[in-house]
């Protein structure tokens, strides 16, 4: 019985931790950090912000590419319009409406979202003002959110 309660004081333990750990905000990266980490990734790093800048709404846009896939990565304004961006981003998948798997998580200053629809994995995270997003065959999905728990967006 007193095995019982302690384990049972354990898990509540773990609980809390686990909760206020999901409470504290991420840090965001700039251009220049992604840049600098996935080119240790072995990642070609292209500063494509004259051309692919969110409608407008991104101040600093770079793609990380290699042989099979590529991660996008957009500085915005504010958080308002990362936000904003992020709805626009997920909300474009939403409309066409074929997602077989998702998972999908809300904090602080923080949006995620990841799922594969007909062989293709998606996943857009947004950190304050910061947008990442990649798509690929679904047999990268654990190479690419290797590389987005590196950056620190997962």
């Amino acid at each position: 019985m007193k095995a019982v309660k302690i384990i049972s004081l354990v898990l509540c333990l773990c609980l809390i931790l686990c909760g206020l750990a999901a409470c504290t905000p991420k840090k965001p990266q700039t251009a220049g950090s992604f840049k600098r980490i996935m080119k240790q990734a072995g990642f070609e790093v292209q500063d494509v912000t004259d051309t692919a800048n969110l409608n407008g709404c991104a101040k600093t846009a770079t793609f990380a590419v290699c042989d099979n896939y590529q991660i996008e990565f957009y500085e915005t304004a504010d958080r308002e319009t990362a936000i904003k961006a992020f709805e626009d981003f997920t909300a474009s998948f939403e409309d066409v409406g074929i997602k077989t798997m998702s998972f999908e998580m809300t904090m602080k200053n923080y949006n995620y979202i990841n799922f594969t629809t007909e062989g293709i994995f998606y996943v857009i995270v947004r950190v304050d003002n910061t947008l990442l997003f990649s798509e690929a065959k679904k047999e990268y999905r654990t190479e690419i959110l290797n590389h987005v728990k590196t950056l620190g967006y997962k």
